[in-house]
């Protein structure tokens, strides 16, 4: 146990599971739980997988208490909740901040998508603004959803990643660290924005 008692709770999202670890204040890794999910797929959709935020929230809310019981300490104690996930999965809101789609980042439905951007020259100025090429990012995902489920197009108001969408859910704050952001290919790295 730390002097003043104060911990952190690092939450990670994989693209087969969720973890919480607990670490002291020195970087001492207290605990540790884990809880696997299995990717959602669409038959009608080759290449897609889905990422469940209902399955995920439930299973990193029982990992962080079972990693706080682990560690021995109080929920509390901790000081400072941090997150980290699979770049490139994201997630989208509508106008109420509700999430209305997310995959994680090995979705793959966007290959033509990718293919017809590099062919309209984009790959490039996308890959100058976020620092990623087009394989699993946002744009050619955002073509898809459009062409395919333009019912959910029509309601997107909010974007943002997986380890954002925790930062979210324990915030309601919309927000994005600039390395997270740009995994998105629509953060420009060198505003900011």
């Amino acid at each position: 146990m730390t002097a003043n008692g104060r911990y952190i709770a690092t939450i990670d999202v994989g693209s087969g599971s969720g973890r919480c670890i607990i670490f002291d204040l020195n970087g001492r890794q207290l605990s540790v739980s884990q809880r696997e999910w299995l990717p959602k797929t669409d038959p009608k959709y080759p290449g897609s997988q889905n990422f469940d935020t209902k399955e995920a929230w439930t299973a990193l809310c029982a990992t962080s208490r079972e990693a706080i019981a682990k560690a021995g300490i109080k929920a509390s104690e901790v000081a400072v909740v941090t997150a980290t996930a699979m770049r490139e999965g994201m997630v989208l809101y509508d106008k109420n901040k509700e999430v209305i789609w997310a995959c994680p980042n090995v979705d793959g439905r966007a290959t033509a998508e990718a293919a017809e951007m590099i062919k309209k020259d984009l790959a490039r100025s996308i890959y100058n603004i976020g620092g990623d090429w087009l394989s699993i990012i946002s744009p050619p995902r955002l073509w898809w959803i459009k062409a395919h489920q333009p019912e959910i197009y029509e309601k997107i108001a909010h974007m943002n990643m997986i380890s954002d969408w925790v930062l979210f859910k324990l915030s309601d704050i919309l927000v994005t660290d600039p390395s997270i952001g740009s995994s998105s290919g629509m953060f420009d790295l060198s505003k900011r924005t």
